[in-house]
């Protein structure tokens, strides 16, 4: 077929929005245009399996050849025993050096197959993730006669022939970590570990001695599970990579056990600028909430579907924020430990709730008296097609200076009347004198910024630049 009008680059530009599935309709049309499309990075270098039908298989061979010397970003999913994810991984096998970003969701029967091509270096791989699906459980009696259980699959330690240097993220799910550390995951700064919730009696083989020993650089940690079996219970003699920045652990009744192995016991939660603990037992947050001096802030919130969450986080003082420490218990059912201990409520000077955090029946027994607040910033983030969402409950703030409106959203508009209504349903209705601020990106309809507004003996002033 003859060559198309449009330039090379033109017709480059315009297969930008194109999705994988037309792109290869496009690259049928005539030779320019197949040229054009193959040489896209749409094509070349963001290549996902999920089928091992001939077609796909055909089309998977036909991006991994189209640019053989560019960065590479694949996701593999082949969730059941399928022999022909040993064709997959064949395919795969000599394009590993240039993997930048690799997903892996395979079958544990499969994982040997995937293991055996991934024991080459791979000098440009960033990002690395295994999803067994299957959560393999083994039992068996050691030579001693002694019942033992291991969870999910063991990692090679040969993985990438130990030489990985671009490597900071590392993800796995159902997976475990060998006695010995693996030389390729020493440069990573992101770990998370899981074990698939699906099951109950899941659990994630943990060894903090593992851990540190392949992760010596890790700076954010998460560990999620059911359950956590680990040899070195019931008591830790390992600690946790000693740099963490952030550490996030949600094992139900089990995840205290990890605080552990902070690497800085003295400090308790000191030593870690942020964490965020599910399930956390009265004890725990007594123990984190220790390692947080100074003024608090307290945000009040309802996360998606999954009911409410309350995070405290020091706040920096005199603008000079040297670590800013977080902790957030992100179950509702668990809230009651968070309020468990109540001598942190008297350092919150600020705090922040959403709308629909606020209008939410359930927040009225998770509102404590705050009488050192002087901050409160509204994040508007409800619904309010079918009116506006009024709070449930006040906030009892006697020293409240400043109200901050915000959305969450790139813009969005109020009108000044539901202002004066959300603050009357939510404040106390005491006389009080508050600055009122609007963020940037909210727009207030109606007198609220020209004029001083009052509603039930609270005084409101107009929009001051925040």
């Amino acid at each position: 077929m003859s060559r198309s009008l449009l330039p090379d680059d033109v017709l480059y530009e315009l297969l930008n929005s194109v999705e994988l599935d037309e792109l290869l309709r496009i690259a049928r049309v005539c030779r320019q245009w197949r040229f054009v499309a193959l040489a896209h990075p749409n094509f070349a270098q963001h290549i996902s399996l999920s089928t091992t039908s001939p077609a796909a298989l055909a089309r998977f061979t036909a991006q991994l050849n189209a640019k053989p010397g560019s960065p590479l970003r694949i996701a593999v999913e082949i969730p059941t025993n399928d022999p022909a994810a040993d064709v997959v991984f064949a395919v795969l096998a000599v394009h590993v050096p240039r993997l930048v970003e690799a997903a892996f969701t395979v079958h544990s029967l499969n994982a040997p197959a995937l293991f055996g091509i991934l024991l080459v270096a791979a000098p440009a791989l960033e990002c690395l993730l295994f999803v067994f699906p299957d959560c393999p459980k083994l039992m068996y009696r050691d030579n001693a006669g002694i019942l033992r259980a291991v969870g999910g699959v063991e990692l090679p330690r040969a993985l990438l022939d130990g030489h990985a240097p671009q490597m900071k993220m590392f993800a796995s799910v159902n997976a475990r970590l060998p006695a010995r550390p693996i030389p390729a995951l020493s440069s990573v700064e992101d770990v998370v570990f899981a074990a698939s919730l699906e099951d109950e009696d899941n659990f994630l083989v943990f060894s903090p001695a593992s851990l540190t020993a392949c992760f010596p650089s890790a700076r954010r940690l998460s560990i999620t599970a059911p359950l956590l079996l680990s040899p070195e219970l019931p008591i830790f003699s390992s600690l946790l990579p000693a740099n963490l920045d952030d550490l996030c652990v949600s094992c139900w009744s089990q995840s205290g056990a990890i605080l552990m192995c902070l690497p800085d016991k003295s400090q308790g939660f000191a030593c870690i600028p942020c964490m965020s603990i599910g399930y956390a037992s009265p004890d725990d947050v007594s123990y984190i909430l220790d390692g947080m001096h100074g003024d608090l802030r307290l945000r009040l919130m309802v996360v998606d579907n999954e009911g409410l969450a309350a995070e405290l986080a020091t706040v920096p003082q005199n603008n000079k924020s040297n670590i800013v420490r977080r902790f957030l218990q992100g179950i509702e059912e668990d809230l009651g430990s968070f309020y468990f201990d109540t001598s942190w409520q008297s350092r919150v000077t600020e705090v922040v709730i959403n709308q629909r955090g606020w209008a939410d029946s359930r927040i009225a027994q998770f509102l404590p008296v705050l009488p050192a607040v002087k901050r409160l910033r509204i994040v508007l983030d409800a619904d309010n097609d079918k009116g506006f969402a009024l709070p449930v409950a006040r906030l009892d703030c006697p020293r409240l200076e400043t109200v901050v409106l915000a959305t969450p959203f790139e813009w969005d508009r109020v009108r000044a009347d539901d202002v004066r209504m959300l603050l009357a349903a939510g404040l106390p209705t005491a006389a009080q004198t508050v600055a009122l601020q609007v963020e940037e990106g909210l727009l207030v309809d109606g007198e609220l910024v020209y004029a001083r507004v009052k509603c039930s003996g609270l005084a409101v002033f107009p929009q001051i630049p925040f």
